[in-house]
């Protein structure tokens, strides 16, 4: 099941309200984009070569 934290983030991004971006110390910012897979969507960064800031290397907010 998604969080409501991320539904939200979806809806924010999806409908323009709301643009998000990860950044580790030391690397550029990089933004958080929507894609679907199998009908689900989920959140994802644009390709980079920083593993890093990857999403699910992040502390939960």
């Amino acid at each position: 099941m998604v969080s409501s934290k991320k539904v939200d983030a979806i809806n924010d991004i999806e409908r323009g309200i709301h643009e998000y971006y990860v950044k580790e110390v030391g690397t550029q910012e990089v933004a958080v984009k929507v894609k679907s897979r199998g009908g689900k969507k989920y959140l994802t960064t644009e390709a980079d070569s920083n593993s890093g800031n990857n999403l699910d290397n992040l502390p939960n907010c």
